[in-house]
């Protein structure tokens, strides 16, 4: 399809100036988009797919607009009740706390997990086994393989770093793995 499109780009018809008009590219923009819909209505897999992708997205627009609106209702609530407390207080002077990255944590989140997890363990652990109990506290799905290996390299990372800093030690097991405990 990219190909064709390429193809009918190449093809267009070109004016004499070294640069194409507007009216040069509309014009091929608009034969491009002739071609494209006359491909598509003979090809209704192409056109299911594009429609299923438009729902999708539409869909997802409204999600989320609700979840604005929700949102601004609540954040208008918490305005009435701080102007019940302090009615002279200025709100505008009030910054946003940024919400952090979807599975990021808030800092010092992990550090404490982690920390706590090694503390009260009696055996030194894996790095997964710490993973997995950093995916339990924070309340994430610990099925999803994708997540755990995605959480596994950040807490990994994370205590090479407070090992290199000489807070906690590691060694390596039979199974060519590191186990860690508390640097005591």
């Amino acid at each position: 399809m990219l190909a064709q499109q390429a193809q009918l780009l190449s093809t267009r018809p070109r004016s004499r100036a070294v640069l194409p008009t507007p009216y040069s590219w509309a014009m091929s923009l608009s034969h491009l988009n002739s071609r494209l819909v006359a491909e598509a209505s003979q090809n209704p897999n192409v056109l299911h797919a594009l429609i299923r992708k438009r729902s999708e997205i539409a869909g997802r627009i409204e999600h989320l607009q609700d979840e604005l609106r929700k949102s601004v209702i609540d954040l208008d609530n918490i305005d009435a009740s701080i102007h019940i407390f302090d009615p002279d207080l200025e709100l505008t002077n009030i910054r946003p706390k940024p919400v952090p990255p979807r599975h990021q944590a808030f800092k010092g989140e992990i550090a404490r997990i982690v920390f706590t997890t090694l503390r009260n363990a009696k055996v030194k652990l894996k790095t997964e086994e710490v993973a997995a109990r950093v995916l339990a506290e924070r309340g994430l799905d610990t099925t999803n393989r994708r997540l755990r290996k995605l959480i596994s390299g950040r807490v990994g990372s994370a205590m090479r770093h407070w090992e290199k800093k000489g807070l906690i030690r590691s060694e390596w097991g039979a199974d060519r793995l590191k186990y860690w405990e508390i640097a005591r």
